[in-house]
């Protein structure tokens, strides 16, 4: 199987960016730089979710095509 792009480009999914705006987050107390961090955290929390959910899928798949291939 190849890998994309995107899965090179974030080999830990995006944990690593949540993280930072999350620490980002904490050390503001300017409120409109809240909102463009929570904005970012919302935007990298729906892409590692997505990111997830395509694994999961993946692995269903990988799992119900052995499964054939034993004769399951």
């Amino acid at each position: 199987r190849t890998m994309n792009r995107k899965t090179n480009k974030y080999p830990n999914g995006y944990a690593p960016k949540i993280s930072y705006w999350t620490n980002k987050l904490s050390e503001t107390s300017n409120l409109e730089e809240k909102y463009f961090i929570l904005g970012k955290i919302k935007y990298f929390t729906s892409r590692e979710d997505e990111r997830v959910q395509r694994l999961l899928r993946n692995e269903y798949r990988d799992g119900e095509e052995i499964l054939r291939h034993m004769g399951g």
